[in-house]
């Protein structure tokens, strides 16, 4: 779930106002006008994370799912991702049987920079050796 925080897949969203709203800071959304969010700058939010930018598996190691809005990678509310349960499970199972059997290597050393596009991904590739464990 950290990898997710910090590199969401879809880093914005996009919704249309089904009606007249008002957020907690006063500004006026109009029906019908296309509200963009960005996913990637909550989840890099002082105001909702401590430390941020940092990489920290453990922050999620007491609780199974934060709350959807502050955790937004699946969006939240009406519109929550249909297959977040899907996607969790699949991923721990896959991460599980890897890890388990498999040495994985950073190959070039990456700088780790994301190219922003609709779906993020490695800037210029993430090259890793895989070795089979003997044990």
């Amino acid at each position: 779930m950290e990898t997710l925080r910090l590199h969401p897949t879809a880093p914005e969203s996009f919704r249309f106002a089904k009606k007249d709203d008002k957020l907690p800071d006063g500004t006026r959304i109009p029906r019908g006008s296309l509200v963009m969010f960005s996913i990637n700058t909550i989840n890099h939010s002082e105001k909702v994370w401590t430390d941020p930018d940092t990489f920290n598996p453990d922050r999620f190691l007491h609780r199974k799912y934060p709350s959807q809005y502050q955790f937004a990678t699946f969006s939240a509310g009406p519109r929550l991702c249909p297959g977040q349960s899907l996607s969790m499970m699949e991923i721990t199972t896959c991460v599980a049987f890897l890890v388990n059997r498999y040495d994985i290597l950073d190959v070039e050393g990456h700088s780790g920079d994301m190219r922003w596009t609709m779906v993020m991904s490695m800037k210029d590739g993430f090259r890793v050796k895989i070795k089979r464990r003997t044990t």
